[in-house]
């Protein structure tokens, strides 16, 4: 539907499909044209990833993927968390923390969820530690077996407290 939107403290989030909104919103107000618009085109078919940033530390950090069309192909998924586990590493950026859990997440094609833990054995940026435990996760949830599609991987860090990390 185009043209629902909301609000949250602040922020206006808009899905406005067709465009058309943004079209009549630009040609009313000329000082938005610069504004960068998210395209749920490009969201869905991973060219945008649409970080929304709120104000603090955050306590966990995650990337996730469409897969575009189910599948249960080994290579495929694993492939998609390898690359959400580096995308989610490298969203850290500055931030001196290191991830203490994982959780790795998945959607099937009949649209229920999943979310697998994955343990740490201690807090880690290493790469390597953080694909195998997600990984490991990944081959609990039985997915292949099940006989569902999966239509979406994703991984979440948790992190510490900046107090808890600072002392």
């Amino acid at each position: 539907m185009s043209g629902v939107g909301g609000s949250l403290g602040g922020v206006l989030i808009h899905a406005d499909a067709d465009a058309f909104f943004v079209s009549v919103e630009q040609r009313d107000a000329p000082h938005l044209r610069d504004r960068p618009v998210r395209n749920l085109v490009a969201i869905r078919d991973g060219v945008d990833d649409a970080t929304i940033r709120l104000p603090g530390p955050r306590r966990s950090i995650s990337s996730t993927r469409s897969l575009g069309r189910a599948t249960r192909r080994r290579s495929v998924v694993e492939q998609s968390l390898r690359d959400n586990v580096l995308r989610a590493l490298g969203r850290l950026g500055d931030d001196p923390r290191s991830p203490t859990r994982l959780d790795v997440h998945l959607r099937y094609d009949d649209q229920h969820a999943l979310v697998q833990a994955g343990a740490l054995a201690e807090p880690t940026r290493d790469p390597t530690v953080l694909v195998g435990a997600a990984l490991a996760a990944l081959g609990r949830t039985a997915y292949e077996e099940d006989g569902r599609g999966v239509a979406m991987v994703g991984v979440t860090f948790a992190l510490p407290s900046p107090a808890a990390d600072a002392g």
